[in-house]
């Protein structure tokens, strides 16, 4: 798929999803050919590459494990104020990152864009009924 079509499926510009797209590359997780009939490809089956990986490209996933208010030492034996809560909301984010796949976001957002698109056809049809009588 070019860049371009990803950029307008998804609202990303164009610019900033090329950066991903070659960090998405750098990480195995896609391949690229130029030119014509060029454009991004999966490298592995979207049914296998969860959001886990992804994010993690992006962002230290390990940092937010530390303790939420900054203390160099926070653990279940030395917790601060916040840790029983933010040890929960963690557990809760890294599930959901290891247990969302390319293809349930894929699902997902396809499900969506087809809502607004029968809700903008449906807006479409009853103006134009509107307008004929």
């Amino acid at each position: 798929m070019l860049a371009r079509e990803i950029s307008k499926l998804t609202g990303i510009p164009q610019n900033y999803l090329s950066k991903i797209m070659h960090a998405l590359g750098r990480a195995g997780l896609v391949s690229s050919v130029r030119g014509p009939g060029g454009g991004f490809q999966l490298r592995t089956p979207s049914q296998r590459v969860t959001a886990y990986e992804i994010v993690a490209l992006f962002e230290d996933l390990g940092s937010r494990r530390r303790c939420f208010l900054g203390r160099d030492i926070c653990s279940d034996e030395h917790s601060c104020s916040a840790h029983d809560r933010w040890k929960r909301v963690w557990a809760v984010y890294e599930e959901f990152l290891q247990k969302t796949t390319l293809t349930t976001l894929v699902s997902s957002e396809g499900a969506v864009n087809l809502k607004r698109k029968d809700k903008a056809a449906g807006r479409s049809r009853a103006h134009k009924a509107k307008h004929r009588s």
